[in-house]
């Protein structure tokens, strides 16, 4: 019976010391598990600093970022030193500069988005400019650039509707109807250069006595004194007297237009000026040009493209220079004559 007890005595000994062990291993355990809580929580914490101090600080360089793009935006619209104001304008005859520039000026000056200024080098549109222009004004072609920084170049070709119609007696505008629209002036006497020749006559007490007889009187338009005073057209002269009353016609219209395109492409093409044109009956005509020899053609032929390129290679074939002959006739076809 002791025996049996002390053998259960043993037992409740090993049982209680190996409680003791899994108590104390289970105490170890929760220690370890609640210091690694603590560092994971002190890491989870630093992370989280670390994050935010980031985010802080990508929010600053945007804000940063955003400043600089706005001050730059608004330096580049609004500061007077990238705003236009100089327009130069080239190539321009009849049209006023003056005319010209104020209407640019007037596209250009105007409130773009309600805030932004139209006259800005950046927002200047030059297609814009050259489409209201052109509606504007007889412009047969433009070309508008802008010159940095602040800067506008236009250059223009003007488009010509009208003509100065010479008949000896007055000057007027002529449409491309060939009608008078507008009386400019009367001829000057000084504008004819009248040949005489002694002649001998008799007063009315029949005495004799030496006097001039005319043999001719040519006119020649005051070129110089109507450009001045007008501007360049170009000049016809017709030979046949006809009337400049206005809403007369005076021209063909196939005759106008081939004195306007004569005009132009000399001007344009070559070295040699056209100053004046003179037509006669069937609308034969002469072109003058500046360099003392002429041109004969046929006004109602309006293949001036054609017939130029004709004149342009018994010119240059033949070596023909000013001084070295008096004129050239392209009046018959596939026939080309020049003295």
């Amino acid at each position: 019976m002791n025996r049996g007890k002390k053998l259960n005595f043993q037992r409740l000994r090993r049982r209680m010391h190996h409680k003791k062990k899994r108590v104390h291993v289970t105490s170890s355990q929760t220690i370890a598990t609640a210091q690694s809580r603590r560092r994971f929580g002190i890491r989870a914490h630093d992370r989280d600093t670390v994050t935010h101090r980031m985010t802080l600080k990508k929010k600053i360089e945007l804000f940063i970022l955003a400043c600089s793009f706005l001050s730059t935006f608004g330096l580049l619209m609004y500061h007077p030193f990238f705003h236009i104001n100089t327009i130069q304008v080239t190539g321009i005859e009849r049209i006023s500069q003056e005319e010209i520039t104020q209407a640019a000026e007037g596209i250009i000056h105007y409130k773009k988005a309600f805030i932004l200024p139209g006259q800005s080098y950046f927002l200047v549109h030059v297609q814009e400019i050259r489409d209201i222009l052109k509606d504007r004004f007889p412009i047969a072609s433009i070309t508008v650039t802008k010159q940095f920084p602040r800067g506008i170049s236009i250059d223009v070709t003007e488009r010509i509707s009208t003509i100065i119609y010479d008949n000896g007696e007055y000057y007027g505008f002529a449409g491309l109807d060939g009608t008078v629209v507008e009386v400019l002036r009367a001829v000057g006497e000084d504008e004819w250069k009248t040949q005489t020749r002694p002649a001998t006559s008799t007063d009315e007490h029949g005495e004799p006595f030496l006097d001039q007889e005319i043999v001719s009187r040519t006119h020649t338009p005051a070129i110089k004194v109507l450009t001045s005073e007008i501007g360049e057209y170009p000049i016809v002269f017709d030979t046949r007297g006809k009337s400049a009353r206005i809403n007369e016609s005076v021209l063909s219209s196939e005759a106008v237009q081939s004195i306007i395109e004569w005009y132009q492409t000399l001007k344009s093409r070559t070295t040699y000026y056209p100053k004046y044109f003179q037509i006669g009956d069937m609308d034969q005509g002469v072109i003058y040009t500046d360099q003392g020899w002429y041109i004969r053609v046929d006004f109602s032929n309006t293949a001036v493209a054609q017939q130029f390129t004709v004149l342009k290679q018994v010119i240059d074939q033949n070596d023909l220079e000013s001084g070295q002959f008096n004129y050239v006739d392209l009046r018959y076809d596939n026939k080309v004559y020049w003295q």
